[in-house]
């Protein structure tokens, strides 16, 4: 640790990016060792079926800490939390066989979104996870129009109507005929991912799956039909 990063921990002490307490000593992972034992980890990897996508995996449930902190992440400015969240989502991926990809994107976000946010956390966080994957991370979506965010969107068709033909692709040549991992922050009920790589196979991607840092309850789990 030089100097200088040894002044900033001593002025502002590293916090736990989902409890936010002070990290102690013997925290040596991405979070705490408390919220270690705390924190709503899915089971069988929170495996998603999608519709256009393959499948979709997540470490985490949305809610509690995971949920707060996600918010702080995406809503607040925190865009520091991309680094913990890069290392835990990268662990994940590589502990699951059946991730197996070509090359690594994100959910795109419209102009007028990344303005007013300054960043696209879903961009941030997919290329600490490519970083730590050593993995091909690509530009391959846009989002040429604003949409209501989704999720101040109760009802699930409504949903599924919000992003309808909401993507574009960036240059064919870079998906066709590959197999593309989409990483995002939070899936809920999936229609985002999903209108994300029906773009992407309708440009000629050989196959899609998705990974998040956390999704919705397993109640209010289920697959969105391939029509």
């Amino acid at each position: 640790m030089g100097l200088s990063e040894l002044i900033l921990n001593l002025i502002f002490p590293p916090r736990c990016v989902f409890c936010e307490e002070v990290r102690k000593k013997k925290d040596t992972g991405a979070f705490c060792i408390s919220c270690a034992d705390e924190l709503p980890y899915t089971s069988d990897g929170g495996r998603q079926e999608g519709g256009y996508f393959g499948f979709c995996v997540s470490p985490f449930y949305y809610e509690g800490d995971v949920r707060k902190s996600v918010r702080r992440y995406k809503f607040d400015g925190a865009e520091g939390y991309c680094e913990p969240y890069g290392k835990i989502l990268s662990d994940f991926i590589a502990s699951q066989p059946e991730v197996e990809f070509d090359i690594l994107t994100w959910v795109p976000i419209s102009e007028e979104r990344l303005e007013e946010r300054g960043y696209n956390q879903a961009e941030s966080l997919a290329q600490r996870v490519a970083d730590n994957l050593g993995a091909s991370a690509a530009d391959t979506l846009r989002k040429p129009f604003d949409t209501a965010p989704q999720s101040e969107i109760p009802k699930r068709q409504e949903r599924l109507d919000n992003v309808i033909g909401a993507y574009e692709v960036i240059n064919p040549s870079t998906v066709r005929g590959k197999r593309v991992l989409i990483l995002d922050d939070v899936i809920t009920t999936g229609a985002t991912l999903n209108e994300c790589a029906k773009t992407l196979l309708e440009a000629g991607a050989e196959s899609v799956i998705c990974a998040t840092l956390a999704r919705t309850p397993i109640d209010g789990e289920y697959s969105i039909a391939r029509t």
